[in-house]
C-alpha cells in the first residue's frame, strides 16, 4: 500500500484556484491540508473531508504556529507546499500608495519566503515540490496593475533563484504561471479598477471612464475547476512528454489560464513587441493630453 502524501496549500477560500487545487488534490488520493485566513470560508472543503486550518502568511506568529500543527499530521514529511495565497492590486503605476504595495507585497512575495522557511525541513524530509502560484503579469507588462505585476516578477525570480538552490536536497520548485482564471480575487481591496483608484489629481483623470471599461474580459478566462485539471497532472509528473520517462521531474514552469499561452510566447519576445500590444489592449492614446495640476 502506498504511502499518504501530505499537500498544504495556502489561500484556500472558496471560489479560488487554491480551493480548486485542493479539491482536484483529494480527489486523487493526497491527504490536503487547506490554509486561509478565515477558516469559515473553506466550509466546501471542510464538508468534502478535508482539514482546514486558519493561516496568515503574513503573521510570523501564525506561520510558526501552522507548521506545528501540520507536523502532526505529516509525521515531519511534507510532499507538497503550494503557496497560493495572493493580493490583487489595481492603479496607475504613477498613483500607487506605498502602503497599498507594501501590503501586496507582504502576501504576494514575503509571505511565500515565510512559509517556505518555515517548512523547509519538512520538505527535504519528503523530497518535496515547492509550487509558487504566479502569474503571467510577471513577464507581461499588464496595465494599471504594476503593484501585482512587481509582486510576482519578483517571486518568480526567488522561485527560479531557489529551485537551483534546493535542488542538492532534494526538493524541486515549480512556478505556476497562471493566465486569466474567474475566481474571487477581484472582490477583494484594491481588486476591482474603480474610479476611486484614479484620483481628480491625476493625469488619467480624463481617460478613467475608457481605462474602466478595457479591463479584464472575465467571461473568457477559465474556471477554477478547469484550471485545476489542466496544473495537476503536470505537478504530480504526468503532464510533460519527458515526465514518461522521468515522472518525478517536475517543471519549472506550468502555464494554465486564459491567454497563458499567449503570455508564454510574449516572454520570449522584446518587451517593446508585447508593450505595444497591450497598449492597443487597453485603447490607451498614443498621445495623451495633460494638465498641470500643480499649477493654478
Amino acid at each position: 500500500m502506498e504511502a499518504e502524501k501530505f499537500v498544504l496549500i495556502t489561500g484556500c477560500s472558496e471560489g479560488g484556484i487554491g480551493n480548486a487545487l485542493a479539491l482536484k488534490f483529494h480527489q486523487e488520493g493526497f491527504q490536503v491540508l487547506a490554509t486561509a485566513r478565515q477558516v469559515e470560508r473553506m466550509d466546501n472543503l471542510t464538508k468534502a473531508g478535508l482539514q482546514t486550518l486558519k493561516l496568515d502568511v503574513t503573521d510570523e506568529d501564525s506561520v510558526r504556529e501552522v507548521e506545528q500543527e501540520v507536523r502532526k499530521f505529516t509525521n515531519g514529511s511534507l510532499h507538497y507546499l503550494i503557496n497560493n495565497a495572493g493580493a490583487p492590486c489595481s492603479a496607475p503605476a504613477i498613483d500607487l500608495d506605498i502602503e497599498d504595495v507594501s501590503k501586496v507585497m507582504d502576501v504576494n512575495f514575503y509571505g511565500v519566503i515565510r512559509m517556505n522557511k518555515a517548512f523547509q525541513h519538512q520538505l527535504i524530509r519528503a523530497k518535496g515540490t515547492i509550487v509558487n502560484v504566479n502569474s503571467l503579469v510577471s513577464y507581461v507588462p499588464f496595465a494599471f496593475n504594476a503593484a501585482y505585476n512587481a509582486s510576482k516578477a519578483a517571486l518568480l525570480a526567488y522561485s527560479n533563484t531557489l529551485r537551483i538552490e534546493l535542488a542538492p536536497f532534494g526538493v524541486q520548485v515549480t512556478s505556476i504561471m497562471t493566465g486569466g482564471v474567474q475566481t474571487k480575487i477581484q472582490s477583494k481591496p484594491l481588486g476591482t479598477m474603480t474610479e476611486a483608484a484614479i484620483p481628480e489629481n491625476s493625469i488619467y483623470y480624463p481617460y478613467r471612464k475608457l481605462i474602466l471599461e478595457n479591463r479584464n474580459p472575465v467571461e473568457k478566462f477559465v474556471t477554477i475547476e478547469e484550471f485545476a485539471d489542466a496544473a495537476y497532472p503536470q505537478l504530480v509528473g504526468r503532464g510533460r512528454w519527458y515526465q514518461l520517462f522521468k515522472p518525478g521531474v517536475r517543471p519549472a514552469q506550468i502555464w494554465a489560464g486564459y491567454m497563458s499561452s499567449a503570455g508564454r510566447v510574449g516572454s520570449m519576445l522584446p518587451v517593446e513587441v508585447f508593450s505595444m500590444s497591450v497598449r492597443l489592449i487597453v485603447k490607451l492614446p498614443s498621445t495623451a493630453v495633460w494638465r498641470d495640476h500643480t499649477v493654478d
